[in-house]
């Protein structure tokens, strides 16, 4: 199911696809970007292990510096321009005005990590690309996982500069920190 309807600045909690993601079931894993609803299917075992490692080791630093809180998918993110997304891991950085509760996080994550479906890429590569840098989100990494190269594009000037390209690995620049995966 998609639902076409021109971009608005804020999201339209009557537009025909957040009224169709609201009456979905719990658990079904599902976005609203630009007011088109994306259905998400369950991520293959090696999208597991990356995930899983990058997150265990982001935590486990934000965590021992006091630095923020670390959230893994699923995990429903109300940005504050575009709509719900559920990236794989993001960080929330100390003073961050995003707020917690019982249907997601609401606001601008520091960090978003997406973990690339190879069936869906441009999903990852191009919508939320440009969602994440309209919204703010300060750094936004891109991971293939079977290639396991890795793009980090970090906010400048309200755009996203050219990637920093690795393979297996990310620099997270907002926190100088290097993971291996």
């Amino acid at each position: 199911m998609e639902f076409i309807m021109p971009m608005t600045a804020t999201i339209d909690l009557s537009s025909p696809a957040m009224k169709a993601w609201r009456k979905l079931p719990e658990g079904v894993l599902a976005e609203v970007i630009d007011d088109r609803l994306y259905i998400l299917a369950s991520p293959s075992p090696y999208h597991g292990r990356i995930s899983l490692r990058l997150a265990c080791e982001l935590d486990d630093y934000v965590r021992s510096n006091e630095l923020g809180e670390v959230f893994h998918s699923p995990i429903d993110v109300h940005l504050r321009k575009g709509g719900v997304v559920i990236p794989d891991i993001l960080f929330v950085a100390k003073g961050n005005d995003l707020t917690v509760n019982g249907n997601g996080l609401h606001g601008i994550p520091d960090l978003h990590i997406e973990i690339l479906s190879p069936n869906n890429k441009a999903h990852d590569l191009i919508t939320k690309k440009e969602l994440y840098e309209n919204a703010g989100v300060k750094e936004y990494w891109i991971i293939d996982q079977l290639t396991k190269e890795s793009w980090g594009y970090l906010l400048e000037n309200n755009h996203y500069d050219e990637p920093l390209v690795m393979n297996s690995e990310v620099h997270i620049r907002i926190l100088n920190k290097a993971i291996k995966f």
